[in-house]
């Protein structure tokens, strides 16, 4: 595959890929061959590709080549995926360690924060989603809440009594 996605790049750096030929990839669920032209000819840039492919990439590679583009392309971004970038990698990097330290893609996901920190004006603003997403993430067992009880789950304590609960009553529920 590498192979393929280099010989994609070349061509398309050539001039030998059009805009069009990268919404097909992107159209037939092709997105790491579509990332790879746009790699090889920046002015091919998908920003909503970009972000699809890091959020919900199809794999690894997807993934890496939307990493590895979203470096590389950094300057060329417009603010709003420079934010969404930001985001989606401090919580996937950060706080979730979705993306496993010493990978490639952990290597190309940290310059692209770097740069962020660099530039100084894209401070990660964490939407509602977010802040949401990050509590579930990094819930423990709280101490200001009564465990084994409804609210203390839906406040976000995870710990083994709360979930216990949250199953049992679940179970009720379904009967």
């Amino acid at each position: 595959m590498d192979g393929i996605l280099a010989d994609v790049t070349a061509l398309a750096s050539q001039g030998d890929v059009s805009k069009e030929n990268v919404t097909d990839y992107v159209r037939s669920d092709e997105r790491t061959i579509a990332l790879a032209a746009m790699r090889g000819e920046h002015r091919l840039i998908d920003p909503d590709v970009i972000v699809e492919s890091i959020d919900h990439s199809q794999s690894g590679m997807e993934q890496f080549y939307a990493l590895l583009l979203g470096n590389e392309g950094w300057p060329l971004l417009p603010p709003v995926t420079k934010r969404q970038v930001v985001q989606l990698l401090s919580v996937m990097v950060e706080v979730a360690r979705f993306i496993a330290e010493g990978t490639a893609g952990a290597v190309q996901a940290q310059r692209i924060l770097d740069i962020a920190r660099q530039e100084g004006t894209l401070q990660p603003s964490p939407s509602a989603f977010t802040t949401v997403r990050v509590a579930a993430l990094t819930a423990t067992r709280r101490d200001d809440l009564q465990h084994g009880i409804n609210a203390a789950y839906v406040h976000g304590c995870v710990c083994s009594d709360c979930r216990t609960h949250q199953r049992i009553r679940m179970a009720r529920n379904r009967d």
